[in-house]
């Protein structure tokens, strides 16, 4: 009987290993593909905002590791683009308006990960 316990034991965690395995691969490709949608869809006037984003890792005890989408060239500039800001100062003197618009463009890439780690988790395990 210990025997059968120590097989059955040993396959389940081969099994959680390779599931384990699957999963952190279908993470980093979801956060490499939703750093790419993030460089398309930025706001471009010099290009340096929207070749920022890129994909860091962070370990955690228990877990292998955690991806994080930033921008690190102007990190400072995302809430502004995306929530708009109040215009002070010259430019706000030389126009009528008081605030930017706001140019959406994490959300939609928010969201987009959202629905494609499920999708690609399945995929992977399904083989």
């Amino acid at each position: 009987m210990k025997e059968l316990y120590d097989a059955l034991e040993e396959i389940l965690d081969e099994y959680s290993k390779e599931v384990k395995d699957e999963v952190e691969k279908a993470a980093k490709e979801t956060a490499n593909e939703t750093r790419d949608l993030l460089k398309g869809t930025s706001p471009k006037r010099s290009g340096t905002y929207s070749s920022g984003w890129s994909v860091t890792s962070e370990s955690i005890p228990g877990r292998k590791a955690r991806y994080i989408v930033r921008n690190s060239k102007r990190p400072g500039l995302t809430h502004l683009l995306e929530h708009g800001h109040a215009i002070k100062g010259y430019l706000a003197k030389r126009t009528s308006r008081t605030r930017t618009d706001a140019r959406p463009h994490i959300k939609p890439a928010e969201e987009f990960a959202q629905k494609l780690f499920p999708e690609k988790v399945e995929r992977r395990l399904s083989k």
